[in-house]
């Protein structure tokens, strides 16, 4: 999925703050009945053991331990009543087989106060997903695609294998094309997203995609040692890409695929 601000004294009392709000009360998806057989859909326990936690008293957080969790279409909602964390252990891995009735595979939206981490893995399956969602529509419906309609939210440490658009922020996002021609720009104020060591594989070749909205631009969107390699079937060898638009990006570290030419270098 942390929030970190060049003032020395500053930064000593906003970790603290963070630590407090991020030691809440644990969910794991183990008591909601998912199983880490690799094979169960898991999506309805997670989405129970989501809405526990991120209903629960204070601040929260959901813990998908080692193993690997099978998941259809998932989408966790806020808000919550407090500061909620995704503690991401073992693998979370698109279904096979399956249809996509719409265009994410997993997201998060309607947050504010949000830390995904753990150092596990979304795998989205790549070309086995791909083989079962061939429509005329097929480049809409099985995008695999963590979306995020949020704000104050923090995504490190974490592993994404043949996953498309592994890192997005999206306010073009109509969910079935349900926007049409008459759709308005995003009033949503996205800020203070930060993505932190994220690294692993990317099926499309626009693996950093940033598309906010032209009336209300995102602010404070940070990228640090980002290294995501294209092996898309699509220009297989080329490299991956960078877009951004009505957003200035601050980023560090390691940076692969090169940032937008927009962004800023910082420290």
């Amino acid at each position: 999925m942390v929030a970190s601000i060049d003032f020395r004294i500053v930064s000593v009392l906003c970790l603290a703050l963070l630590s407090c709000l991020v030691e809440g009360t644990d969910f794991n998806v183990l008591d909601h009945g998912a199983k880490a057989d690799g094979k169960s859909d898991c999506a309805k326990a997670f989405l129970e053991a989501w809405q526990a936690a991120c209903h629960s008293p204070g601040s929260a957080r959901l813990v998908i331990p080692k193993g690997t969790f099978v998941i259809s279409e998932a989408m966790f909602t806020g808000p919550c009543t407090g500061f909620m964390t995704v503690q991401l252990i073992g693998t979370i891995q698109a279904t096979t087989g399956t249809q996509y009735k719409e265009p994410e595979w997993l997201g998060f939206e309607k947050l504010t106060g949000f830390l995904l981490t753990g150092g596990g893995t979304f795998d989205g399956q790549g070309q086995k997903v791909w083989e079962h969602n061939s429509s005329k529509k097929a480049v809409v419906s099985i995008s695999r695609n963590l979306i995020i309609f949020s704000s104050n939210i923090n995504f490190e440490d974490i592993i994404m294998k043949n996953v498309k658009n592994p890192i997005i922020i999206d306010q073009e996002y109509c969910a079935a094309g349900s926007c049409g021609k008459a759709s308005k720009a995003s009033k949503v104020k996205i800020s203070n997203v930060k993505f932190k060591n994220i690294r692993g594989t990317s099926t499309s070749k626009v693996a950093v995609n940033m598309r906010c909205s032209p009336e209300v631009p995102c602010s404070n969107v940070e990228l640090f040692d980002i290294d995501l390699k294209y092996v898309g079937a699509v220009l297989p060898g080329l490299s991956a890409l960078s877009e951004c638009s009505n957003v200035k990006v601050g980023c560090g570290g390691i940076l692969n695929p090169p940032p937008c030419l927009s962004s800023t270098r910082i420290s």
